[in-house]
């Protein structure tokens, strides 16, 4: 079908009503003004869409009109949703996905060994998924399969033990991030300043597993309890292989990404190594338990937050109850479990780091219909990836406008999250 030309094509009939339309850029387009829109646009040929609320309204001749106006190649496109129609384009995905919907799919197979070339074209679509809303899901991300299933069996043991057995190896201090916690000794939504009551899930956490004997960067002063020591349960005995086995590989999936981050970033791909080489990260296991009783107000399986490390790595389950992300338009929306899908989402340092150009992005994890309680039982690999604990957070080259002051003041890795860790204890 050939376009439309509003010029050639539509002869005014009458005027019934004087609307104004309001061009709504998302970040990944980079432009404030109209003037630098167009010039974007112009440079990037077929790289913009432009959402319409549906062929034949308003919207849709006015979008047209606009690029043929100012010569600019748009796709317009009709939004389907309750939302206004902002859409954009990740070149080499299946079609348009719209700005209100969360986690855009990202596939990865190979990217890490690809060419240089291929590593940056994938870098780009990466960064456009973390303009729009810090969230995306990778698929192809080189994880064994079988290794996950094997973290869940052994954990699913685990939480099924008596709640005086799993306390042996109970999370030691506030400022310790090893061990189990149990059932609403947490409440993560105090993170952002909201006194919630405790979370609805349990959980049992690991930090790194190398640590060199002997070097004072890990047993020092300075180290704090950053290295402390893992606490591995008797039963099952075959835990603690595949939970270290997993905390290597998502170590390794992070530094993939970071590389990733620091090219979409427009940095040298190894910028962050030296940052993130003694990374202080975390393996979360979180079982959400069916509920059996009614929950207190406010209470939901985990509450709203931001994650606190420079980014997240995801594995959940498929179940009633699951995890939602509140996106720019301000609605809380679902995020899709993809098979074999890990959800990569954006932390504070993160966000410090790129003086939020990338956004830690509330999100939450909702109590399950009343009806679906009995079958919502939901297990939650979690990897929150966080830089060495000396590594300085303050803005990178290039993320601060000229003559503007950054939004943050300077910390480290390690300062950050033991402030965060203590406000969260219940």
């Amino acid at each position: 079908m050939p376009r439309l030309d509003v010029v050639r094509d539509l002869a005014p009939v009458a005027s019934l009503t004087t609307q104004q339309i309001v061009l709504d850029v998302i970040p990944a387009v980079r432009a404030r003004t109209v003037p630098e829109s167009v010039a974007y646009a112009r440079a990037n040929p077929g790289r913009l869409n432009v959402g319409n609320s549906g062929h034949g309204t308003v919207s849709h001749p006015a979008a047209e009109l606009f690029g043929q106006a100012t010569g600019s190649e748009f796709a317009s496109v009709p939004h389907r949703g309750a939302h206004p129609g902002r859409v954009r384009r990740h070149p080499g995905l299946d079609g348009a996905h719209p700005v209100g919907q969360p986690a855009p799919a990202v596939a990865m197979p190979a990217a890490f060994s690809a060419s240089a070339t291929a590593r940056r074209a994938l870098a780009r679509r990466v960064g456009e998924a973390l303009d729009a809303i810090g969230f995306l899901v990778i698929t192809g991300h080189g994880v064994e399969p079988r290794l996950i299933t094997e973290v869940q069996r052994v954990s699913n043991a685990f939480f099924d033990l008596p709640l005086e057995e799993k306390l042996r190896v109970r999370r030691p201090a506030p400022g310790v991030a090893r061990g189990y916690i149990p059932l609403e000794a947490e409440s993560v939504g105090r993170s952002q300043g909201v006194d919630v009551p405790g979370d609805l899930n349990e959980s049992l956490m690991v930090g790194p597993v190398d640590v060199p004997p002997g070097d004072a960067y890990f047993s020092g002063p300075a180290a704090g309890k950053h290295f402390h020591p893992n606490l591995w349960p008797e039963r099952p005995a075959e835990l603690r292989a595949p939970y270290e086995a997993c905390f290597r590989a998502m170590g390794d999936l992070a530094a993939g990404l970071m590389a990733m981050f620091a090219l979409a970033l427009d940095l040298p791909e190894d910028f962050f190594a030296d940052k993130i080489n003694r990374h202080i990260s975390r393996l979360r296991v979180r079982n959400y338990p069916a509920p059996l009783v009614p929950s207190k107000p406010g209470q939901l399986r985990a509450g709203a937050r931001a994650d606190y490390g420079s980014l997240t790595i995801l594995r959940a389950e498929d179940k009633p109850g699951g995890l939602q992300v509140l996106n720019r338009a301000g609605d809380w929306v679902d995020v899709p479990i993809a098979p074999d899908g890990h959800v990569i989402n954006i932390g504070e340092l993160m966000a410090r780091w790129t003086d939020e150009r990338w956004r830690a992005t509330l999100h939450r994890v909702v109590n399950p219909p009343a009806e679906q309680a009995s079958a919502s039982r939901r297990l939650s690999l979690v990897f929150f990836h966080n830089p060495n604990y000396d590594a300085p957070m303050e803005a990178l080259p290039g993320t601060v406008a000229p003559g503007a002051a950054p939004k943050f003041s300077p910390t480290t890795s390690g300062e950050h999250l033991r402030a965060q860790f203590l406000r969260t204890q219940v």
